[in-house]
């Protein structure tokens, strides 16, 4: 994942778990860039409507561009209550954004030799010259990526527990890529071919009807560049709403105003307004960011909206990559006859995620990547392949290397780390211990620095991840210290922040004398109880005032020795 650098943190706080699988990363303050910014991504499952009373399609229709305020003029706003699910009649529209003009036209009246190309091309990913691709570096990314084959999967959550969690493993042998501990692995993801299909339906696309992307009139578009980029038109609409569009995010205003903008109902085009509105922002969060519709579950819930494609595609956001922390670094499965704890060379990719699943208003929501690659798994998940099988499905997925740049262990050995990771952000410190173990072994060091490490689950027979890579490394003397919290274990709650503090006078000591101070996981909620944690520890373990331990974390990050590769 993008690691990042920062002093002070204003995420939230369940140390006991991670989010994982789906939620992708958000840069905060001073991050490594991670991707592209981009925003949670869960799909709604097919047969929820939500259950709104049908308003008179022949109601006054509302001005689709509602007066606007400036902001010196602008005054609190009472929000207003939805009534069966729509704006009242007499809302306060202020602050609407003013509608985005559409850039581009779709133009479906392709050459037959153009279409039938098309097809064939789509029909055949990863195509022939997809799958020879090879960078002379070992550098690919979204747009070049390498398709690498799944050669292993397992589940690492009970198979009775509502959290699944997932190990996988690729072959990259002949990528030429180069990777170390703390990278991350890219994925391109694909929307589910229901959703797609039903998405298609409701607008009434033929899904097969392949279309090339032209400027509106009088639009000024220089020679080189390419309108919708992320659309490799001419393609099948198909295409483009499986592979390139995020119809599932939770939908930004702009958005909204534009499927506000080709509502025939009064009622459905207000609601869509307010929801963009200063008086709509409690409506807003509840509605959209609580809710998270895709946008099927927008145009089933006002059925009077039928936007254009050309519309459409223009406002919708690119579909984003997903990064994963790698859990493993590129070191040998032996090293003098010495086993290291899940190494599997440098020809082999491994990471976990959480399958991210859970119930809104809207209905049942589902990671579009996290399930995606679960999909993908079965076959080794369900037992019908084990790993290492010569006769094993050949499953391809599209892939890339992010390198870190600062989220990365300390060079010597000597310098002792502190390595804080609940729930799936544990992942990134197995390859962090299997290079230091590998160190250790090359170098005849038989007395590194202290490397602690914090891990937060729910209990110890559901969730813990990685159990015996860790009792391992602690065998080797890679590992000095393995603090665990499950937090429900026991009738109180504890989590990793709740440990830090009880061991505020030791790890006070491990700063002073230079420690690296890693923290991965879930940055809305996590980090920020563990940023407090820090705080308490410096306060208690080296007496500084509240002032003074913030000043030192932030000291401590522009070192380089607090650094978080965190997601939201």
């Amino acid at each position: 994942m993008g690691a990042e650098l920062l002093a002070s943190v204003t995420g939230g706080a369940d140390g006991g778990s991670a989010a994982g699988g789906d939620v992708p990363r958000v840069q905060m303050e001073l991050s490594e860039a991670s991707g592209g910014g981009e925003l949670s991504n869960q799909a709604s499952l097919f047969g929820e409507d939500s259950a709104l009373s049908q308003p008179d399609a022949s109601s006054a229709q509302p001005s689709a561009t509602p007066s606007r305020t400036t902001s010196a003029s602008r005054a609190p706003v009472a929000q207003v209550q939805l009534v069966n699910g729509l704006a009242p009649a007499g809302v306060d529209l202020k602050g609407v954004p003013a509608l985005a003009p559409c850039r581009v036209t779709i133009n479906q009246q392709v050459s037959a030799a153009v279409a039938e190309e098309a097809r064939q091309r789509e029909s055949g990913i990863p195509t022939a010259e997809q799958l020879k691709h090879r960078d002379p570096e070992g550098h690919y990314g979204s747009d070049q990526p390498y398709w690498a084959r799944v050669s292993d999967a397992r589940r690492m959550t009970a198979e009775w527990s509502d959290r699944i969690v997932i190990h996988m493993e690729l072959e990259v042998s002949s990528s030429g890529m180069k990777f170390g501990p703390g990278d991350s692995v890219g994925v391109l993801p694909q929307n589910p071919a229901q959703l797609v299909s039903g998405l298609l339906q409701r607008l009434g696309l033929d899904g097969d009807a392949v279309f090339e992307v032209q400027p509106v009139p009088d639009e000024a578009v220089s020679a080189d560049q390419r309108l919708l980029s992320h659309i490799p038109w001419p393609c099948t609409l198909r295409h483009a709403f499986t592979h390139c569009t995020d119809f599932t995010s939770v939908p930004r205003k702009s958005l909204l105003r534009m499927l506000a903008e080709h509502c025939s109902n009064a009622d459905e085009q207000r609601t869509l307004l307010f929801f963009t509105s200063r008086a709509g922002r409690d409506a807003y969060a509840d509605e959209i960011s609580a809710g998270q519709p895709s946008l099927l579950d927008l145009l089933q819930r006002f059925p009077s909206c039928n936007p254009p494609v050309d519309a459409l595609l223009d406002a919708l956001q690119p579909l984003a990559p997903r990064l994963y922390s790698l859990t493993n670094a590129p070191v040998a499965e032996r090293i003098q006859s010495v086993a290291i704890p899940g190494a599997c060379g440098p020809s082999k990719l491994q990471f976990a995620f959480s399958v991210v699943r859970f119930d809104t208003k809207y209905g049942s929501k589902r990671g579009v990547a996290s399930n995606w690659l679960a999909n993908l798994a079965q076959p080794w998940l369900s037992g019908s392949v084990k790993a290492g099988a010569s006769k094993a499905p050949e499953v391809l997925l599209p892939i890339y290397i992010k390198r870190s740049t600062f989220f990365t262990p300390p060079a010597s050995l000597a310098t002792p780390m502190i390595m804080i990771g609940p729930g799936t952000g544990v992942a990134p410190y197995r390859g962090f211990l299997q290079q230091r173990m590998a160190d250790m072994l090359a170098s005849g060091e038989t007395r590194p620095g202290t490397a602690v490490l914090y891990f937060g689950s729910r209990k110890q027979d559901e969730d813990y991840l990685y159990e015996k890579d860790w009792q391992q490394f602690i065998s080797a003397g890679a590992l000095q210290k393995l603090r665990l919290a499950f937090s429900r274990a026991q009738d109180t709650k504890v989590y990793v922040q709740h440990l830090m503090r009880e061991d505020a006078a030791e790890l006070a000591q491990y700063i002073i004398a230079g420690a690296y101070v890693f923290v991965c996981g879930d940055g809305a909620v996590m980090a920020k109880d563990v940023n407090a944690a820090l705080c308490d520890v410096l306060k208690i373990g080296m007496g500084m005032s509240d002032e003074a331990a913030h000043d030192e974390l932030a000291e401590m990050t522009k070192a380089g020795h607090y650094v978080r590769d965190i997601w939201s």
